[in-house]
């Protein structure tokens, strides 16, 4: 008699234990008893955690748990009839249809040698909805940070549905999150938004009418059917606030976080909020947890927590009266727990040993990038005519005194290095300015599809691709129009000087957005966006080796400096351009530089690219 299996998989899919979870595959493990009597978990089309950590195959004990998408599968004690299990369902417990426990035990967070959570203890039944509140600067967020993966403990545990919170993807999947600022697209409508969340929360392989049936029912649930067809930027803040709990309702989240979720609402919008997060814990069977100062409401909740001065849990019960805590009423009650001792920096000493990071996974799929990919696009399209007349004002005007500063083109001649100056300058600041605020920007509202699984280096990769077709388009008009106005350089090397400029143009272009969006993955603010890029923008303009001789190991991987060398060798100007008795190496021997040049070009994008996806990864993770 061969190994009992069972297939794991989405409710009415079809598999032998069925978990009602989008983010779940059709088949997405693979179950089978041991010899032993031993649980064996591995992974089919979706992956599998355990401790934590990512876990093609696993041995489970009796007790032991699994992760697989949001849903946690805890191995319960089996009963077996001459050797067979009697009863899959009841031997396994998951949280799907029940939400996800939360225990927190004896931990202690720390940052910077500072304490932000002391000692704190707390239980968290399946499908409580939980109002965390306290003075400013007490620790709600912290918990909250703690919840979501971002602080990790200095002393204690953290179990979510039974699971141990790890490092790994698993932790980011389980955790669904609504941020205090609205962090949502402007320009996506509302029913845009929501299949957008939808697709994303869902698991590759899940139909798209299971998709579209959970975006109707969200916009019903949320009262907003009638403004599914309205932009997000022409919402009031209600309304607003109720998309941004959307986008994580669409997935059936089992344990949401919610920061501030009625902040700067009417009094009767924050108790709208408040009826309506209760009624999505009952109906959506979702733990569901939210930091606010509002007291009006607290009568929604099912567990009351105080945070108090110094990250100490001051209660943990049933909604009460403050009266009933030996207080006059909430503003003395908070206003105690503000006065709180606060213990000193933490003790390095008592710090335990860093556990191992889950290993990483390795391959680019194209789950949830092809979404993501046509997002951005469509965000490119609805800048409106204004952003898009400044987008291509730059070219435009710098095409423009490229053909009036000499009649002569590009044929050599001793004007012609201060043409090219002027076209590679145009397409290096072009290609900088379509990026260098982009993430700095929007990086609040992508770190959401990060938060559920959406990796970073898919979300600049859509971005990537769609700039590349704009430098495209944009190269492909300056190398036009330029041509049309004035004469090119005599073919050379078996290319078209017309293909030679427009590789020069879109090359340089390609290469400075890759730079413009490292200057934005490094920037904390738009204002020091901006100045890197001022910097960016000199150098490119003063080191591009048409006002003055400059080394050519210092500016190798300037693309301004690739892209006049390459059309300067191509068309020989060394012939013409001489300075102090001294000729540039790289206006000389075209068919060694042109190829050179190209690939240098794509070097610089591609290592700015990573190091791009590498920073905002980094800076996520915390």
């Amino acid at each position: 008699m061969g190994t009992p299996q069972w297939t794991i998989g989405r409710a009415g899919a079809g598999a032998d234990l069925e978990v009602d979870d989008p983010s779940v595959h059709a088949r997405h493990a693979m179950l089978e008893i041991d010899a032993r009597g031993r649980w064996r978990v591995s992974e089919a089309a979706g992956r599998v955690f355990v401790n934590g950590a990512r876990a093609a195959r696993a041995v489970l004990d009796e007790g032991g748990t699994f992760v697989i998408g949001q849903t946690t599968v805890t191995a319960s004690p089996m009963a077996f009839v001459d050797d067979r299990l009697r009863d899959t369902h009841a031997a396994l417990s998951v949280s799907a249809g029940r939400g996800l426990s939360v225990e927190v035990r004896e931990v202690t967070v720390a940052r910077h040698g500072h304490i932000l959570l002391d000692d704190v203890t707390l239980r968290i039944e399946a499908g409580e909805i939980v109002a965390v509140v306290g003075p400013s600067g007490a620790g709600k967020s912290s918990l909250i940070k703690l919840l979501l993966g971002e602080y990790q403990p200095l002393r204690g545990s953290v179990t979510i549905g039974g699971a141990q919170r790890g490092r790994a993807s698993s932790g980011r999947q389980q955790v669904r999150y609504v941020p205090q600022s609205d962090d949502l697209f402007d320009d996506l409508t509302v029913a845009e938004t929501l299949t957008l969340a939808a697709r994303l929360r869902a698991a590759g392989d899940a139909p798209r009418d299971e998709v579209t049936g959970r975006v109707r029912e969200a916009l019903s649930w949320l009262s907003l059917v009638d403004r599914a067809g309205h932009r997000v930027g022409a919402l009031s803040g209600g309304e607003r606030r109720r998309v941004s709990i959307g986008t994580e309702l669409v997935g059936r989240p089992q344990l949401l976080l919610l920061d501030e979720p009625t902040s700067g609402l009417d009094l009767g919008k924050d108790r709208d909020v408040m009826v309506r997060l209760r009624g999505i814990s009952r109906e959506y069977h979702c733990t569901t947890i939210l930091v606010t100062h509002t007291v009006a409401h607290l009568d929604q909740a099912d567990r009351l927590v105080l945070v108090g001065r110094g990250g100490r849990v001051r209660y943990s019960g049933p909604p009460v009266a403050p009266e009933s805590l030996g207080h006059r009423g909430w503003a003395d009650l908070l206003v105690d727990a503000d006065r709180a001792p606060v213990r000193g920096a933490a003790a390095p000493a008592r710090r335990p040993a860093r556990r191992p990071r889950p290993r990483r996974t390795a391959g680019f799929t194209t789950t949830g990038f092809l979404d993501v990919l046509v997002r951005q696009a469509t965000l490119v399209v609805r800048r409106g005519p204004k952003s898009l007349a400044m987008l291509t004002a730059l070219p435009v005007v710098g095409t423009a005194l490229a053909i009036v500063s000499s009649a002569g083109g590009l044929v050599p001649g001793p004007e012609t290095t201060q043409v090219l100056s002027i076209l590679v300058t145009v397409a290096a600041l072009t290609g900088a300015a379509l990026t260098y605020l982009d993430l700095v920007q929007e990086r609040d509202i992508l770190r959401r599809d990060w938060r559920i699984g959406v990796s970073a280096g898919k979300l600049l990769t859509a971005k990537v691709a769609v700039y590349t077709a704009a430098c495209v388009v944009l190269s492909l008009a300056i190398t036009l129009v330029y041509a049309c106005a004035r004469p090119l350089p005599t073919p050379a090397l078996g290319l078209s000087p017309l293909l030679l400029l427009f590789g020069a143009t879109f090359m340089t272009m390609v290469s400075s957005m890759g730079l413009g969006l490292l200057v934005s993955s490094l920037a904390d603010s738009v204002e020091q966006a901006i100045t890197y890029n001022t910097v960016l923008a000199i150098c490119q303009v003063a080191l591009n080796g048409a006002l003055f001789k400059v080394p050519l190991w210092l500016t190798v991987l300037l693309p301004s400096r690739l892209g006049l060398g390459m059309v300067a060798s191509y068309a020989d100007l060394n012939t013409e351009w001489v300075v102090d008795g001294r000729q540039d190496p790289m206006f000389e021997n075209g068919a060694v530089w042109v190829p050179l040049a190209v690939v240098l070009m794509a070097l610089v994008g591609i290592w700015s690219t990573v190091l791009a996806v590498y920073r905002t990864e980094r800076r996520w993770r915390g």
